[in-house]
């Protein structure tokens, strides 16, 4: 149980964070400083010194959202058939969902455990958080840049075979077979994107992106799934 509650955490927490990468035309990217998903994970939930009472009211508000994303990847619902033809369509959905559980779970949270969440955050969506204006606008990138980088980004994301392009809608067996690939595929996206910054960014926005980032976070037990939090 615990296995496979993780795997899915880590599917939805890799959707969370590719949503910066692979923006399909048509859709805005919504100002996602925090990524919610991460507060069901016990590691962060310890990090912000949540109480018991806290992490058990912020897991029941983000609770739908997160299972909402979780049946788009899949592909059931109920155990039903759910159609994953339309991209964009669920991109906007997924979206959405980042979006409600961000306004959701920002009034059980200090000051301090805001800015927490944000450094952790912007770990786990790792790069392609700079395609986020308003994240890109802390660490001063012009337009310019944030148009380079989002190109570069979406470059990689394409030149990367996906392990979710060979899943069926309502088979079972879509994420033991998403999984198969996933942690090589995301890490190849990270690692990439990673690689392009210091041809785009000035040192000092460089430097500016590592203060940005807070002191490392260790995921603990779910350390394995670091890869996964790469981008798609």
């Amino acid at each position: 149980m615990i296995r496979v509650r993780s795997v899915l955490f880590g599917l939805v927490l890799a959707v969370s964070a590719g949503a910066h990468a692979q923006l399909p035309s048509g859709l805005t990217m919504p100002p996602l400083k925090y990524n919610a998903a991460l507060l069901m994970l016990p590691p962060v939930q310890k990090e912000l010194n949540l109480t018991p009472d806290a992490a058990t009211k912020l897991q029941t508000a983000v609770a739908s959202d997160i299972m909402g994303m979780a049946s788009m990847l899949t592909g059931s619902k109920g155990g039903q058939p759910q159609s994953t033809s339309d991209p964009i369509k669920n991109r906007a959905k997924i979206l959405a969902s980042l979006e409600s559980m961000q306004k959701k779970a920002l009034p059980y949270l200090s000051a301090t455990q805001r800015v927490r969440l944000h450094q952790v955050s912007l770990q786990a969506y790792g790069p392609t958080a700079l395609a986020d204006p308003g994240i890109a606008a802390e660490i001063g990138l012009s337009a310019k840049q944030q148009g380079i980088l989002k190109s570069k980004f979406a470059q990689i994301a394409a030149t990367v075979p996906s392990p979710f392009s060979g899943a069926k809608p309502g088979d079972p067996t879509n994420v033991q077979s998403i999984m198969a690939g996933s942690q090589k595929y995301f890490m190849a996206i990270r690692t990439r994107s990673e690689q392009i910054l210091p041809s785009v960014l000035t040192p000092h926005q460089l430097g500016a992106w590592k203060t940005t980032l807070g002191r490392p976070f260790d995921f603990g037990l779910l350390g394995a799934l670091g890869p996964m939090l790469g981008s798609l």
